[in-house]
């Protein structure tokens, strides 16, 4: 008995990304017309970074950091002592990290609007974490500034974006600092 026909939904659910963008490469190779409409939805997604939102998902993850598993990771371990500020700042920047990682791909993809607006989007989602009432902050003193910092400067390092862009993020960055 045959099995049953999947359809492109549960097919989709099945395959990895990768095998995905093959396919896609593959039936964008086939046709002009279709190109351009898979570069066309493709331009959608890209510019549908919001920095509003990358600020609300950034705080939500570290608003989750938990300070029950800090300290069942630091102090004494088998491994030896792991200080419990290290291992905070440590969880820190585990968050904090993916995003930086991903402003800087936009910006090696010459989209700097986009990693403009991913930028602000992490500073603002640190800044809002660092002015509430999370327990684990009494851990990472220095942290949420140090990362607003180097989210800044790495940005400001791969950025060639407009000049109104540039005084937008500066201007959002000097605000969170001070």
């Amino acid at each position: 008995m045959p099995g049953k026909e999947l359809t492109l939904d549960e097919l989709m659910e099945l395959v990895d990304d990768a095998w995905c963008r093959q396919c896609l490469l593959h039936i964008a190779a086939s046709s002009p017309e279709i190109t351009t409409t898979i570069v066309k939805c493709l331009k959608k997604r890209v510019h549908l970074i919001d920095r509003t939102v990358i600020a609300d998902e950034l705080y939500n993850d570290l608003n989750c950091l938990d300070v029950e598993e800090l300290w069942a990771h630091s102090g004494r371990t088998r491994e030896g002592y792991v200080d419990v500020y290290e291992k905070a700042s440590e969880m820190f920047q585990e968050i904090v990290e993916p995003g930086i990682e991903e402003m800087k791909r936009l910006q090696e993809k010459s989209l700097y609007h986009e990693a403009s607006e991913y930028c602000m989007g992490i500073m603002k989602g640190i800044a809002n974490f660092s002015t509430g009432n999370s327990e684990f902050l009494d851990w990472i003193a220095g942290d949420p500034k140090d990362a607003i910092k180097e989210t800044f400067i790495t940005w400001k390092n791969g950025n060639k974006s407009r000049s109104r862009e540039q005084a937008e993020v500066k201007s959002l960055y000097h605000a969170l600092i001070e």
